[in-house]
């Protein structure tokens, strides 16, 4: 059984380590300066952000189109949520922050709310609103 914990990142309210959605999302410099700033430091004794088995993160439509990619990894700490998975894929690509407002989400192929805790070899579905009529 997983046991449920509380989000353990630096900004308070977003777990998880974005090495690979950094690496892999466009538009990457701030994010891999903070990734940079997560690494440790072994001069000042500073330890590095603790990185778990990831979560798989499957973009699509337009996400996908402005991230570059269909798929990427994000490592998720214990208590990270959908909304944490959002936050990180903002982050590391900046242009996706209002897309992400509008879409909808899913882990392990069923739609989870934003609040729906995420556990390490999750996967989530990015999912964009579908237009037509």
């Amino acid at each position: 059984m997983r046991e449920h914990a509380t989000i353990d990142g630096k900004d308070g309210d977003r777990g998880g380590d974005v090495s690979h959605a950094a690496s892999t999302a466009t538009g990457g410099a701030a994010a891999r300066a903070a990734l940079a700033s997560q690494s440790g430091n072994p001069t000042t004794g500073s330890t590095p952000a603790v990185a778990t088995e990831p979560a798989r993160v499957l973009l699509f439509g337009r996400v996908r189109e402005l991230a570059g990619t269909g798929q990427t990894t994000i490592p998720v700490r214990p208590g990270a949520t959908v909304a944490t998975i959002a936050g990180l894929l903002a982050d590391a690509n900046p242009g996706l922050a209002p897309h992400l407002q509008r879409c909808s989400f899913a882990v392990n192929a069923s739609y989870a709310p934003r609040s729906a805790v995420v556990h390490p070899g999750d996967e989530v579905a990015v999912i964009p609103p579908i237009g037509g009529g």
